[in-house]
């Protein structure tokens, strides 16, 4: 063991070198080991947030984004998801849904297929798992929807993004950048112009207040 020598009243006294712990590295939640997904390209996003939604709200539609798939039996299995609003405590439930129509279409939550839920998101980003078939060579059009609780605070903010590599198809990463069209809700208690409380926290959003 190599040490330091020193002299104390005649005494040789060692002091064993200190050893120095390796440093543990943490990635940034946007950067991924996996290969990058080329055969996935994004075709276009959209914001679809409403101005204002009450407590309680459910089906509160916040993005959509499409994605074209160039190999064929490609499955999507898994979704990280930022949120980007004010406390992540407000929500109830994070979905992700995909459309009957394949693109082109609107949410509709009794027609389009929940492909993936995180019941219970407390830290972000958010983890939504799914086992889906990517249609060969055409536009599939997707939703990322959430409810919220009751208790969800009046004023706070609503939104999410998807990361950069944070979908992972195929067991490869797309895409090369933040999903994130500019938009927002906020939640209101009150509807606009109204002294009056909301009379139904859990409505429909996107049909309500479409974005």
């Amino acid at each position: 063991m190599s040490g330091l020598t020193c002299k104390s009243k005649g005494t040789r006294v060692w002091l064993a070198a200190a050893l120095v712990a390796p440093l543990a590295v943490v990635w940034p939640a946007t950067l991924s080991l996996a290969a990058p997904n080329n055969n996935v390209s994004l075709r276009a996003s959209t914001d679809l947030t409403p101005d204002f939604v009450p407590p309680g709200a459910t089906n509160l539609t916040i993005l959509t984004f499409t994605l074209r798939d160039d190999s064929l039996n490609e499955y999507f299995t898994e979704a990280l998801v930022e949120y980007t609003g004010t406390a992540i405590g407000d929500l109830a439930a994070l979905h992700l849904y995909c459309e009957s129509d394949r693109a082109g279409g609107s949410f509709d939550p009794a027609k389009d297929s929940r492909l993936g839920t995180n019941a219970s998101p407390s830290s972000s980003p958010i983890v939504l798992t799914l086992n889906f078939r990517m249609p060969l060579l055409l536009d599939q059009q997707f939703y990322l929807v959430v409810d919220l609780k009751e208790s969800a605070a009046h004023g706070s903010k609503v939104d999410l993004r998807i990361l950069r590599n944070g979908l992972t198809i195929d067991g490869k990463t797309c895409p090369s950048a933040n999903i994130d069209p500019a938009g927002e809700t906020v939640i209101d208690a009150l509807p606009p112009g109204s002294t009056q409380p909301h009379q139904t926290a859990a409505l429909q959003c996107s049909m309500e207040h479409p974005g």
